[in-house]
C-alpha cells in the first residue's frame, strides 16, 4: 500500500526529469504527454504496483508455510509402519490397542525399535486440554519449534525430566506468547504443575495439544495404555507387504490398522 501510494509522486517526479533530459530530442514530445496525462494512467499504475505487491506476498507465504509442513511431516512421521485403531478423531480420546498388539510387534525379527503414543483429555488451570505423550526424537531438531525457553538442544532432555510442550495452536487458544510459564494439570495423584520449555509446530490438530514424554506421562498418571505405535525396522524390506502380513496376524487380536509411512502421509 505505501509503495502504491507513493507511485503517483515518483512517477511525476520521474517523467519531469525526463522531459528536461529529453528537451533537445522528438522523445521529449511522448514524455511530455506521459506527463500530462499522469492524473489518468497513475490509477492503473498503482493498481499493478499493489496487485504485484499481493502476488509476491502470498507466494512467499504459501511457500514459507509449505516448507513448514513437509518439514512437520518429515519429521513427526518418521517411522516405516503405523499401527493404530481404525477411524479415529483427532480432538477425541483415540481407541487403544490390545496389549498383544505390542507384544506382537515387539517379537517380529524385523523391528529395530517401537515408539508409542498415549493421547487423552486432562483437566487444566485453562480447562480441559488433550494430552499427547509420546517419544519422538524428531524434537532434538531446531526445526520442530517456534519458539523455546532454553537452548534447543535442550529442550528433549527437559522434556524427558518432566516438562512439556506446547502445540503452536494451544498455546494461541491459551494466550501463551511465549514459553517459560507454568501449567497445572490435574493427575489421579492431585494437581501437578508443568514448565513449559517450548512451543512447537503442530497440524494435527486445530485446537492444539501439549506435548509430553511418554515415561513422563506414566509415571504421573499411572497409565500404560498405547493408541498407537510407530515402527522402525532394521533394514529396507518390501514395507507393503510386511505391514499386511501384520494387519491380518494382528486382527486376530483386534481390528486394527498397519500403515506403511507413505499412505499415512
Amino acid at each position: 500500500l505505501s509503495c502504491s501510494a507513493r507511485l503517483p509522486i515518483a512517477a511525476y517526479f520521474f517523467f519531469r526529469i525526463l522531459v528536461r533530459l529529453l528537451a533537445r530530442f522528438r522523445l521529449r514530445l511522448a514524455a511530455y504527454r506521459q506527463l500530462c496525462g499522469l492524473s489518468r494512467s497513475t490509477v492503473q499504475m498503482a493498481a499493478f504496483c499493489l496487485a504485484l505487491a499481493m502476488v509476491v506476498g502470498i507466494s512467499s507465504m504459501i511457500s514459507s508455510f509449505r516448507h513448514t509442513v513437509v518439514l512437520w511431516l518429515d519429521q513427526r512421521l518418521a517411522g516405516d509402519i503405523y499401527v493404530s485403531v481404525p477411524n479415529q478423531g483427532i480432538a477425541a480420546n483415540l481407541a487403544v490397542l490390545d496389549d498383544r498388539v505390542s507384544r506382537f510387534l515387539n517379537e517380529q525379527p524385523e523391528v529395530k525399535r517401537l515408539e508409542f503414543l498415549r493421547s487423552t483429555n486432562v483437566a487444566s488451570n485453562y480447562g480441559t486440554v488433550q494430552i499427547v505423550a509420546f517419544d519422538n526424537k524428531s524434537f532434538e531438531l531446531p526445526e520442530s519449534f517456534l519458539s523455546t525457553s532454553i537452548p534447543v538442544e535442550q529442550v528433549w532432555p527437559a522434556v524427558q525430566r518432566g516438562a512439556v510442550m506446547l502445540s503452536e495452536p494451544l498455546a494461541y487458544r491459551l494466550g501463551v506468547a511465549e514459553p517459560g510459564s507454568s501449567i497445572q494439570l490435574q493427575t489421579p495423584n492431585g494437581w501437578k504443575e508443568f514448565t513449559v520449555v517450548a512451543i512447537y509446530y503442530d497440524y494435527a490438530s486445530s485446537r492444539g495439544v501439549i506435548g509430553m514424554s511418554i515415561p513422563v506421562y506414566r509415571e504421573y498418571w499411572q497409565d500404560r495404555a498405547v493408541n498407537g505405535v510407530a515402527v522402525h525396522l532394521k533394514e529396507y524390506i518390501p514395507v507393503e507387504e510386511l505391514a499386511t502380513r501384520w494387519e491380518q496376524a494382528l486382527n486376530e487380536f483386534q481390528s486394527i490398522e498397519a500403515k506403511p509411512n507413505r499412505w499415512v502421509r
